[in-house]
């Protein structure tokens, strides 16, 4: 019922027919969202962890907070004629106190940037059994690959976000219907009925899941005029709400407690993890392709906020911009970590605060004449005080 009121809102567009630039931009939202997280999620918040309502609950409620705060921020953006996170903010809180949050928001989207880097090179240095030396190699090669191609479609960078995207669409309905008609363990149960307290604390994780604030600024520079604005954050929720949800459940299908429960020791993703339950040789190919297109848009997507937000600051080359980006990431592709406490830890609280706080707090001070709006605003600023203070406690 949910799904079927957004798509039809979704539909509601001036004018009868859709423009291919109202598909890009919502699957570039998708594919900037979409990214190495979403397959931690079944070990996470899946069936078999929290239950079936509690994934169903904690997945649509993440959707519509996301909606809300995302298209808040969008319009936070659009308060001055640069349609710049930075100008808005300005204006609101001072250019310092401006200046070191923007810093603060640049750092957690390069944080994102890294984490999918080096899920990728974790991903083919595996599958191909890599030594250190040739770990270094792949590397270099993805992160100068990647970056040569923003720059190359840097001013229609929906067009390579969406164009890496549409593949993993493809791939992810594949691979759901397979893991859904080949369940590994049909008889497996539950781990737990989680508590509402505890299943509170996983919110800002799937929360993250569906963050596309890096390149909404891009989004809102691009477009035009504001005619149908809403619609293209609704059908990008929708496209996240309903892959997620093929990816939770479909992979929760195959596994038993034992699994879950390995994949969390091991910290392993659940489509590389999928291939050692399945003993499919053509699924292990697959996921790691999947791995691969989808770590590849969530970077594009995540590196598009990252020079936005500099040249905002005042650094003009994107050149030279997504360089030293790229040997960033090439540094950091070699470090290894746990990407769940990491996302959790340091970069939702910063994008709460970004997202959330200060645009709520912003129209609560100046533009707040309805009712509606009010309440709305309202709830966008406790959605991300709670966002900060939960995952400060997990």
């Amino acid at each position: 019922m949910f799904t079927y009121f957004l798509w039809n809102i979704m539909l509601q567009m001036k004018g009868s027919k859709m423009k291919i630039n109202s598909i890009q931009w919502p699957v570039t939202f998708f594919a900037t969202s979409f990214g190495a997280g979403i397959f931690f999620l079944p070990q996470t918040v899946g069936p078999k962890v929290i239950g079936t309502h509690g994934t169903i609950t904690i997945l649509i409620l993440s959707s519509l907070a996301s909606l809300l705060g995302q298209f808040t921020f969008y319009r936070f953006i659009l308060i001055t004629d640069k349609k710049e996170y930075v100008s808005s903010a300005i204006l609101f809180i001072g250019k310092k106190a401006a200046n070191a949050i923007s810093i603060a928001f640049l750092l957690s989207m390069l944080l994102i940037a890294i984490i999918n880097i080096t899920t990728m090179i974790n991903i083919i240095c595996f599958s191909l059994s890599l030594n250190g030396s040739e770990r270094i190699f792949v590397s270099l090669i993805i992160s100068a690959t990647l970056g040569s191609s923003f720059i190359f479609f840097n001013s229609k960078i929906e067009h390579l976000a969406s164009g890496i995207a549409f593949p993993s669409l493809l791939i992810v309905l594949f691979l759901s219907i397979y893991f859904y008609s080949h369940p590994a363990h049909p008889h497996s149960t539950e781990i737990q009925n989680i508590s509402t307290s505890n299943l509170l604390t996983l919110f800002p994780v799937v929360l993250f899941s569906f963050n596309f604030s890096p390149c909404i600024q891009r989004f809102a520079q691009n477009k035009k005029d504001t005619a149908g604005d809403l619609r293209f954050f609704m059908f990008g929720i929708l496209l996240i709400l309903i892959f997620i949800s093929f990816i939770v459940f479909s992979l929760s299908n195959i596994f038993s407690p034992s699994d879950i429960k390995n994949m969390r020791e091991i910290n392993s993703d659940a489509l590389s993890y999928s291939a050692n339950v399945t003993k499919n040789s053509f699924v292990a190919y697959i996921s790691i392709l999947t791995m691969i297109l989808i770590t590849s848009g969530a970077y594009t997507g995540t590196l598009t906020g990252v020079v936005d937000t500099i040249v905002s600051l005042g650094f003009k080359n994107k050149t030279l911009i997504v360089f030293v980006v790229s040997v960033i990431t090439f540094i950091a592709g070699e470090a290894n970590f746990e990407i769940i406490k990491v996302i959790a830890a340091l970069s939702t609280p910063i994008i709460a605060i970004t997202v959330f706080i200060i645009p709520s707090a912003f129209f609560l001070k100046t533009n707040c004449n309805s009712i509606f709006r009010k309440i709305m605003m309202t709830l966008n600023l406790l959605i991300g005080i709670g966002i900060c203070f939960l995952a400060i406690i997990l």
